[in-house]
């Protein structure tokens, strides 16, 4: 009988150190869920203060006198409990692949670090995606043969499909594309008018530092046109 009990009573202490564990774990689970909620709720207001971002990014570019500079520059602002970030870029300044020739697709791509054989590769191939039809995206790229993902990375910035230019607007390409390709700025300063596609950058940061970025192509409508004041083209958080 003794014997029994004592197995009985050490069924019982196991029994409870293991209800113990796993109250310990679902503890922990609980925790580690709530944290992540938290920090997906102020994932979201970060994300939506980038929202506004570029609403102002763009509400800037229509004032008269201009708030907002689509050269580059960056502009730092609060917005409630966050404090933004924006740059605003001209995709005049940028290669267009419907349009560009192909030899300065290679040159850029050499210059990016593809080897001789993969930018004439790739510009083959590019070529003939263009013999199709134009390319409505630019993840279009990352089909070309070969392709790599750090190579894709660095194309990009330098790339567009909405300017509609065979070679880039010098005064407004960044230096290194100006390097790459091999041009300069214009000597004498042009009379530009209002831009029509821009590439808009918006980094919001919340007071605790949890941020959140986006990066958003978006055609301006022509003022007074009645219609809405931009079109985003390409959206990327």
């Amino acid at each position: 009988m003794s014997r029994q009990r004592g197995a009985a009573l050490i069924m019982v202490l196991w029994a409870i150190a293991l209800l113990g564990l796993m109250m310990g774990s679902l503890v922990e689970i609980l925790r580690l869920e709530n944290r992540q909620s938290a920090f997906a709720l102020q994932h979201s207001r970060a994300l939506l203060a980038a929202q506004a971002g570029l609403a102002l990014a763009v509400e800037g570019l229509f004032a008269y006198p201009a708030r907002t500079v689509a050269d580059g520059r960056v502009y730092s602002l609060p917005f409630e409990q966050a404090t933004l970030s924006l740059k605003v870029s001209s995709e005049r300044g940028k290669l267009d692949l419907n349009f560009a020739a192909l030899d300065s697709f290679a040159r850029l791509a050499h210059g990016l670090g593809a080897t001789a054989e993969q930018a004439r590769q790739w510009s083959e191939s590019l070529g003939q995606q263009r013999s199709i039809g134009p390319l409505k995206a630019l993840e279009q790229l990352q089909q070309l043969p070969g392709m790599e993902a750090r190579l894709y990375e660095r194309l990009l910035p330098h790339l567009t499909l909405w300017s509609g230019l065979t070679v880039p607007d010098v005064d407004v390409a960044s230096p290194e594309l100006l390097a790459l390709l091999k041009l300069s700025r214009s000597k004498v300063a042009l009379q530009r008018g209002p831009e029509s596609v821009v590439n808009v950058r918006v980094l919001a940061t919340l007071e605790n530092q949890v941020s959140a970025s986006l990066e958003a192509v978006v055609f301006l409508s022509p003022q007074g046109s009645g219609q809405r004041p931009y079109r985003v083209l390409r959206w990327k958080e």
